[in-house]
């Protein structure tokens, strides 16, 4: 029985191991790919630093994937999977980009110190903000895949398809399958270009950042 249960231990302790040396490279790709797109603290927002670090991060995760176990494989489509894996992969950055991380901190800072805008309504900040691009139709397929994907139909005839990358206040829409074939909708999206490891090239995605159901 102690055999049993020492081979066991051995068995977590090299899984445990395996796992913290594939967070480690997936930071320290993170850290690549963010150093390329140099980011301009005094121009770029909160915003743009967040999402740079979600698109290096998913990109780097994509290509290790199949390196983790089935356990400890993480499920895109479930938020509070995806924010403690980002924990995870923040705390190892630091070692491989210790001024970018410290760049990330004073922008949440800054922006957590505006935050009254959140008590303006929708309304107002529309009329603040130049909003994403955005098209309206009708939902007729809605996939749950690796990403929640969902296409609509414009009444020109035009069919577009978006997938769920980040978290937004509507998201729940997707998340809880509260978005169903027919529903009437305005998509709001940003273009961005994500790389297919089965393919070997990077595809451009429309990337939902609201929905607003009719």
């Amino acid at each position: 029985m102690k055999t049993i249960f020492f081979l066991l231990l051995i068995t977590q302790i090299s899984f445990a191991q395996k796992k913290d040396a594939i967070i480690s490279k997936i930071a320290e790709e993170t850290c690549d790919c963010i150093q390329k797109k140099k980011m301009n603290q005094e121009t770029d927002s909160y915003e743009d630093y967040k999402m740079a670090l979600g698109v290096c991060m998913l990109d780097s995760y994509q290509n290790h994937s199949s390196k983790f176990s089935n356990r400890d494989k993480v499920d895109l489509t479930n938020h509070e999977e995806m924010r403690s894996f980002g924990e995870e992969i923040g705390i190892k950055m630091v070692k491989f980009c210790p001024n970018f991380m410290l760049e990330v901190g004073e922008k949440k800072i800054t922006y957590d110190n505006g935050s009254a805008n959140k008590n303006k309504t929708y309304k107002e900040e529309v009329e603040e903000e130049e909003l994403d691009p955005f098209v309206t139709g009708t939902v007729f397929q809605i996939k749950a895949d690796q990403f929640i994907s969902f296409s609509i139909k414009e009444t020109s005839g035009k069919t577009d398809e978006f997938i769920l990358l980040n978290n937004f206040n509507n998201s729940f829409l997707l998340t809880e399958k509260l978005l169903k074939p027919n529903d009437i909708v305005d998509v709001y999206y940003y273009e961005t270009e994500l790389f297919d490891a089965k393919i070997n090239k990077y595809i451009t995605y429309k990337v939902v950042t609201d929905i607003i159901k009719k």
